[in-house]
């Protein structure tokens, strides 16, 4: 997947940086607009992809605490255009994407056979000259006999 840099002039934010409180989520759209943050540089804002600097380095804690400021603790960081990239994929070719949501992290059985550091930070622009659409397929897995999200095991 090829990533430029974030918010062009012809486009508009429509939802803002946030992670999904999720498992998972598979996403299909019509076009671009997907933005996620790249925590291991910062690239020039034109566009080049020439990295400016080595020493923004977000931790995955500083991720989540921008994602999900009301239980954030300790290190709060904001992020600038520069820390965005834009998912260029076929997105005419009906691709699906799958990002990571909060609860994999919470969750043993998934965080210990398939460990991710953090849940994608990521928000969401539409070009302003043509209608975007998108589907967002958002998945939780819990225990409905206990009905308790809390549950380790997740299942």
């Amino acid at each position: 997947k090829n990533m430029s840099g974030g918010l062009s002039s012809n486009s508009t934010l429509r939802i803002g940086a946030h992670i999904d409180s999720t498992v998972m989520t598979l996403l299909w759209a019509n076009g671009p607009g997907l933005e996620v943050l790249l925590p291991a540089h910062r690239q020039a804002a034109d566009g080049s992809g020439e990295v400016i600097s080595e020493d923004s380095n977000w931790t995955a804690q500083q991720v989540l605490n921008l994602g999900l400021p009301m239980t954030a603790v300790g290190d709060l960081r904001e992020a600038d255009e520069a820390d965005w990239a834009r998912v260029e994929l076929p997105w005419a070719e009906g691709v699906l994407l799958l990002t990571i949501g909060f609860e994999w992290l919470k969750c043993k059985q998934l965080s210990t056979h398939m460990p991710m550091q953090c849940a994608v930070l990521h928000r969401v622009s539409a070009p302003d000259d043509r209608e975007r659409l998108s589907l967002p397929f958002l998945v939780n897995m819990a225990d409905e006999r206990h009905n308790d999200s809390d549950d380790p095991d997740c299942l």
